[in-house]
């Protein structure tokens, strides 16, 4: 897929990030729900309606596997990988990190959040000497 046939959608910064991301991103939760070549349909035609913002979880099943696996096929100029844990400590994040990496079948992924945080007792976890802070921390 040539970029130059690919639509522009207007860029926003997100953040502090230095990412310009498209104002429309790709929600991988549809993805658990959907076998791998309907999958790769669905990502395709999202990224020739000018999406490069792909959003997935390792809560969302076979997200992140989808999308590596259409990253691979299409060429990774395409995505801009947005992830996320439900992890609360050091040593579940960190293995949650690289699980997402290598599904994704990327050395490193643009975003990594913390998934689902609904109370402060979460993020002092998170925050914490052990949680789940140090394993980002770490990988950037």
């Amino acid at each position: 897929m040539d970029r130059k046939t690919i639509p522009h959608l207007p860029l926003r910064r997100l953040g502090k990030t230095g990412l310009d991301v498209p104002v429309v991103g790709f929600g991988g939760l549809v993805l658990r729900d959907i076998d791998e070549e309907e999958a790769f349909k669905l990502i395709s035609y999202a990224i020739k309606k000018g999406i490069r913002f792909f959003d997935a979880a390792r809560h969302y099943l076979n997200s992140e596997s989808y999308i590596g696996m259409a990253q691979k096929r299409l060429g990774k100029e395409h995505f801009i990988f947005s992830s996320k844990t439900m992890a609360r400590s050091y040593t579940s994040a960190h293995a949650d990190l690289h699980e997402s990496l290598r599904l994704l079948q990327i050395p490193r992924v643009d975003i990594f959040g913390f998934h689902h945080v609904q109370t402060l007792e979460e993020y002092r976890e998170i925050i914490g000497a052990q949680g789940a802070l140090k394993a980002f921390k770490e990988a950037k």
